[in-house]
């Protein structure tokens, strides 16, 4: 079958798909998209940045099975016995899915070891299926902070160092989501993806999806490396053949 493509120049991802969008009579959310990377290497094969780039697009061709999988994941959490609710998002040959509840600390685990054996009974059950999926699940809300009851009684003590650390944990949260914001920006303008090297607790991890969530043209993902969670920062939609 062939697909119409049509490209476009923007100074953002975007704006160029925005473009291709209009042309089209479609909504981005309705364009599967890829950026050709020689654009960003000179002639004599160094990078270099683009103060604008071009964009291809073409309407998404749905994929079998991502509703299917998106009620398989609904009915796994009812048996469990959590509310949450669940999302999805197609990027290339991976479904994303949102995932927001109060027990998402019984969603994730023990050092995510639950998460970790949700995905492999998911991607069992899509492989029996038939259907072509890699999965990203990504869990926000409900993780419980244990604090440790004071040993003796001056509150006062207390309530000093508490705003102290309110306002540390502020600064530092501050500091993660311009973090977050500039490697969001650094994966548009290379169209490569980044990983966050910076170890992060579960808190950290959703504040960057939580910033991710509402930058357009990027994605966030969880994944393991060496027994630890990171997070990888890609284009939205990116074809992946």
């Amino acid at each position: 079958m062939t697909v119409e493509k049509m490209s476009a120049v923007g100074e953002t991802v975007s704006e160029a798909l925005e473009k291709i969008a209009n042309e089209m009579s479609l909504s981005i959310q309705e364009l599967d998209f890829e950026i050709n990377s020689e654009q960003f290497i000179s002639e004599n094969g160094q990078p270099m940045g683009l103060r604008e780039f071009e964009v291809s697009g073409w309407k998404r061709i749905p994929k079998e099975g991502a509703g299917e999988m998106e009620a398989w994941l609904n009915n796994t959490f009812a048996i469990m016995g959590i509310e949450a609710n669940v999302s999805a998002k197609v990027s290339g040959n991976r479904l994303i899915f949102s995932i927001e509840s109060e027990q998402g600390g019984h969603i994730i685990g023990r050092k995510g070891s639950t998460l970790r054996s949700i995905q492999a009974l998911m991607e069992e059950a899509s492989s029996k299926s038939g259907y072509d999926w890699t999965f990203s699940l990504q869990v926000a809300g409900g993780e419980e902070r244990k604090e440790r009851r004071p040993r003796n009684d001056d509150r006062r003590d207390n309530r000093r160092d508490g705003r102290r650390d309110n306002r540390r944990g502020n600064r530092d949260d501050d500091n993660l989501k311009r973090l977050a914001t500039k490697l969001a920006n650094k994966v548009l303008e290379t169209s490569e993806p980044i990983v966050i090297e910076k170890e992060l607790n579960g808190y950290q991890r959703r504040i960057v999806h939580m910033v991710i969530k509402d930058f357009e043209g990027v994605d966030s993902e969880s994944f393991n490396e060496d027994e630890q969670r990171k997070i990888r920062l890609v284009l939205s939609s990116t074809n992946e053949g």
